[in-house]
């Protein structure tokens, strides 16, 4: 389900390091004459430029496993799942390419895990419903966090092993080992699915994540900058995000039922967000990616995302903003903020850039 602005409709809830290689100046020896001392007025010798600076945050998190979606399946294998040509594809491009949220994957891929997606190139985020011109499969494997799997898996009995499969949607769910791997397939209005070639691709990434062991400890990252808050007020007070919405009786409010393997990851990684509301109505949303930069970067390639002016924001940082007609006149403001990756919402563009400057006037040094 989609949280709708109060009011609106549906709401929901890398850059590569540039090494300069320093070149040693060395003097022949040997048979020749030795070069003559350089005169007091010889022009000083070019210095080698020094590397360019790498934002913290940049460096996407390596597989617990050591695969990547080559080693997780036979390249034969997802495109025999649908009945139209499908080829690799970024999936938090897709994603990102619908709606205004950031990609719910993300998350898993931040906890060290690995999503792979073969599609015909259409648009698609499972957050905003289906789209019937998007063909495509995607695969994602979530290692087990240090600390287990947490009361809410144990609660809906997850990870666990379950299967959905009709000629339109396909969704798998498998544990193999410390992971929780999920399958799910679509072929809109372009593409029926083979539930048979579903399985045969989730076997066999049951069967590389088996082969590869115990998952390795997902490092902690360097920072610069101190960590996000783990408390919403801390991020956005309420009483901000009521005098900025005009919404006098907004609260912090928290969601539904139900679990995944996102939501999984999601609170592992302390990327739980916040939202608030009157009437159980969204009035303005403030979501992360702890060390998330290097997701940003890569979403940029959806195409969504236009320049905005956020007051306030640190040199260095970058501010976006996205507002899709599809779902109203609610807009979110993407920061790469020091490391991180912040999106904020609200009803209208406007809004939504005022709730981001609260939240940088917040967290800004």
């Amino acid at each position: 389900m989609i949280p709708n602005i109060r009011q609106r409709r549906l709401l929901p809830a890398t850059i590569a390091l540039a090494v300069a290689s320093a070149i040693a100046l060395t003097a022949c020896s040997g048979g020749g004459s030795q070069p003559s001392a350089a005169s007091p007025t010889d022009p000083a010798p070019p210095t080698d430029p020094a590397p360019p600076t790498q934002p913290a945050g940049s460096l996407e998190p390596a597989s617990r496993y050591g695969l990547d979606c080559a080693s997780l399946a036979d390249e034969a294998l997802a495109p025999a799942v649908l009945t139209v040509p499908v080829d690799p594809v970024d999936p938090l491009v897709t994603a990102s390419a619908v709606g205004i949220a950031i990609p719910r994957s993300t998350s898993v891929i931040a906890e060290g895990g690995t999503v792979c997606e073969w599609s015909n190139g259409a648009p698609y985020n499972s957050q905003y419903g289906g789209n019937p011109a998007y063909a495509g499969v995607t695969v994602s494997v979530l290692p087990q966090p240090a600390a287990g799997w947490s009361s809410k898996a144990a609660q809906y009995g997850m990870p666990a092993d379950a299967t959905a499969c009709d000629p339109a949607l396909c969704t798998l769910s498998r544990a193999a080992g410390d992971a929780w791997l999920t399958l799910e397939a679509a072929g809109g209005t372009v593409a029926t699915i083979d539930p048979a070639a579903a399985e045969a691709l989730m076997s066999a990434a049951v069967a590389a994540v088996t082969a590869a062991g115990v998952p390795t400890p997902l490092p902690t990252p360097a920072r610069t900058a101190p960590p996000l808050p783990s408390d919403c007020d801390s991020v956005l007070p309420t009483a901000s995000v009521q005098s900025i919405t005009g919404e006098a009786a907004a609260v912090l409010s928290h969601g539904g039922g139900g679990w995944s393997d996102w939501a999984e990851a999601r609170l592992a990684a302390g990327n739980e967000g916040c939202r608030w509301a009157v009437d159980e109505e969204n009035v303005a949303t403030v979501n992360w990616i702890r060390d998330g930069r290097w997701a940003f970067d890569r979403a940029q390639a959806a195409g969504t995302f236009a320049p905005a002016t956020v007051a306030g924001l640190p040199a260095g940082d970058e501010a976006r903003v996205r507002c899709d007609a599809a779902y109203g006149t609610t807009c979110a403001v993407d920061l790469a903020f020091g490391p991180d990756w912040i999106n904020v919402s609200g009803a209208d563009q406007a809004t939504a850039i005022a709730l981001a400057e609260a939240v940088v006037a917040q967290l800004a040094p």
